[in-house]
């Protein structure tokens, strides 16, 4: 049981947040300029279209950008410090698919100030494309 007062006593287990995202071609190009990352797959419709995929795909960072969001702005929220991540990937993400990003508390340490959350990026299909846990510090 917290401490009364404890930095992480306004979280509670389950606790979960959601966003939602149309891909853009623009997102994709914004994310390759920024990451560095300008590997054809990503950035080419015609190398992609030859390739394993059949199409540009986005790079595996949208998905991560999603759950940086909400931990960053919405649960926990500003002044939030990622300790640790670990991420599967399990579906690419095309233009103009619609990703919705759960972030849901999984654990709170409060002796250590740290909650884990576990965290799933669907498709409009309803199929799982990344997820994973995330460590943050208590804000």
């Amino acid at each position: 049981m917290a401490d009364k007062g404890h930095k992480c006593d306004m979280f509670f287990l389950g606790q979960k947040t959601s966003i939602s995202k149309l891909v853009t071609s623009n997102d994709i190009l914004t994310m390759a300029r920024v990451s560095g990352d300008m590997n054809p797959i990503h950035t080419d419709e015609s190398y992609a279209a030859k390739h394993f995929f059949g199409r540009r795909i986005a790079h595996g960072l949208f998905c991560l950008g999603m759950v940086s969001n909400i931990l960053g702005t919405k649960l926990p929220g500003e002044g939030t410090i990622l300790v640790s991540e670990t991420v599967n990937y399990k579906m690419p993400v095309y233009v103009d698919d619609t990703i919705t990003t759960t972030v849901t508390i999984l654990e709170i340490l409060y002796e250590k100030d740290k909650i884990t959350f576990a965290f799933k990026c669907i498709n409009q299909n309803g199929g799982i494309v990344t997820d994973g846990t995330a460590i943050t510090k208590c804000i």
